[in-house]
C-alpha cells in the first residue's frame, strides 16, 4: 500500500478537498448550498477495519514498532517535543530502541506555563546522543506573526488556524524543517493523537474530530505517531485500552457521551490518568498537558464583538499575546482579528454553517464552530 499522508486528512464538500475547514465552508455556501461538509480522516483504511478487534501485542510492542517503520522509511528523523505525554512516548521510543533523532524542535512560551522552557532545558541536559541537533524556538518570536500580514491569511488552505499565539508558529517550524532537511528524505513526526471514543445507539464508537487535528493539515512531510493508515494497530490498540478504562471510570452513559468532554478535564491527576490509559508516559513537567488543555480553551475569544468594538482589555478568555499585540495597535494583531470578521460577516456563510448544525445561531462565533466528528467505527455493539 503507498504511504498516505496528512494530507489524506480533510474536508469534502462538492467533491472537493480542503484542508482550511473555512474553505469549505465558504465553497459550500456559496456553491452547494445543501451539500453537507465532510470530514475525512484516512477513510479509505479505516473503514476496512475489524475495530471490534483488540490487537494482541502489548502497547509498548506497538508503540517500538511504529518507531523502528519510521525509522526504516526515512533517512531523516525530526521529533517536534512539546514534553507533554504523546511526544514523551515517542521519544523515549526512539532513545530505548538507540535509534537516531537527527533533530529535536523544542518551542516555549514566555506567556504561559503550558510551554514552559524547562522542557528543553531537560531534552538538552538528558539527551543522549550529542549528535542529535537539538532546536529550541521561542513560539512567540516576532517574525512569526508575519503569518497575519493581511487579513485574507484565513483564506489559506492549509491547517494552523484559530489560535494567535499558537497557530502563527506552526508553519515557521514546518519550513524550518524544509529549509534544512528538503534535500532529504526526511519527516517531522508529531505525537498526534489520543483516540476519542463516543457512545451512540448502545455501541461503543471511535471517532476522529477534526478540530484536534485541523492544524496539522496539508503538510505532506508531516507524520502522525498514533493515529496512521501505515500501522493502524497502533490506534486500535489505544482506542480498546482507553474503552476499558472509560467503563472501569465512568458510569451513566447518555446518548452522544464522549470521551472528548469529560475523560482528563477535571484535575492534573485526571488527565495523567487519562494519557496513561492510553499507553503514554509521563510527562516532562508535571502538570503541562493539563495546563495546555486549560489555556487552550481559555485563550479561545468568545466574543468577536467586544474585539472589534475595542474593548478586548475587559476580556478575561483571551491571548494574552493577542491581547498586548491589541493594546499595542499592531498591525497583524489586527489582521488576526479581521480576518475572522470578514467570514463572520458573510451572512451566506452564517447560515449556511447554522443550517449543517455547525453554529448554533448567528451569533456563535464563526471560529467557535461546533467541531465535526468523522467515520464512526463499532468497536462494541453492547
Amino acid at each position: 500500500m503507498d504511504k498516505l499522508k496528512t494530507t489524506d486528512v480533510g474536508y469534502q464538500v462538492d467533491g472537493k478537498t480542503f484542508y482550511n475547514p473555512f474553505l469549505a465552508f465558504l465553497h459550500g455556501a456559496h456553491n452547494t448550498p445543501h451539500d453537507t461538509p465532510k470530514f475525512v480522516c484516512y477513510d479509505s483504511v479505516f473503514k476496512n477495519l475489524d475495530w471490534t478487534v483488540e490487537p494482541d501485542e502489548n502497547i509498548r510492542e506497538l508503540i517500538d514498532t511504529r518507531t523502528r517503520q519510521l525509522a526504516q522509511r526515512y533517512d531523516k528523523i525530526i521529533l517536534a517535543f512539546s514534553g507533554g505525554t504523546d511526544s514523551i512516548t515517542v521519544y523515549n521510543s526512539f532513545v530505548r530502541q538507540n535509534i537516531f533523532i537527527d533533530e529535536i524542535i523544542i518551542s516555549y512560551s514566555p506567556y504561559t506555563d503550558a510551554h514552559p522552557v524547562a522542557n528543553a532545558d531537560w531534552v538538552v541536559k538528558n539527551h543522549p546522543d550529542k549528535n542529535t541537533q537539538i532546536t529550541v524556538l521561542n513560539r512567540n518570536d516576532p517574525k512569526y506573526y508575519t503569518k497575519f500580514e493581511n487579513e485574507s491569511w484565513v483564506l489559506e488552505n492549509q491547517g494552523n488556524l484559530g489560535y494567535f499565539n499558537l497557530s502563527a508558529p506552526g508553519a515557521y517550524f514546518y519550513q524550518h524543517c524544509c529549509d534544512n532537511w528538503g534535500h532529504t528524505n526526511w519527516c517531522m513526526v508529531i505525537g498526534y493523537e489520543k483516540p476519542n471514543i463516543v457512545r451512540e445507539n448502545n455501541q461503543w464508537l471511535a471517532v476522529h474530530l477534526d478540530k484536534v487535528i485541523k492544524p496539522s493539515l496539508s503538510y505532506p512531510n508531516l507524520e502522525y505517531f498514533f493515529l496512521t493508515p501505515d500501522f493502524p494497530k497502533l490506534h486500535l490498540k489505544q482506542n480498546h485500552m482507553l474503552l476499558k478504562y472509560i467503563k472501569q471510570i465512568y458510569s451513566n452513559f447518555h446518548e452522544g457521551w464522549s470521551s472528548v468532554a469529560v475523560c482528563g478535564k477535571k484535575s492534573n491527576k485526571d488527565y495523567l490518568n487519562y494519557a496513561a490509559a492510553c499507553g503514554l508516559d509521563q510527562e516532562v513537567t508535571q502538570g503541562q498537558g493539563f495546563l495546555q488543555k486549560q489555556y487552550n480553551d481559555h485563550t479561545r475569544f468568545k466574543d468577536m464583538q467586544d474585539i472589534m468594538n475595542n474593548q478586548f482589555e475587559y476580556l478575561q478568555k483571551i491571548d494574552p499575546v493577542l491581547k498586548e499585540k491589541l493594546l499595542l495597535k499592531d498591525k497583524t494583531a489586527k489582521n488576526f482579528i479581521n480576518g475572522w470578521q470578514s467570514l463572520q460577516n458573510d451572512r451566506t456563510l452564517v447560515e449556511y454553517m447554522i443550517r449543517h448544525g455547525l453554529l448554533s445561531n448567528e451569533k456563535q462565533s464563526i471560529e467557535g464552530y461546533h467541531g465535526m466528528w468523522g467515520e464512526k467505527y463499532v468497536l462494541e455493539d453492547q
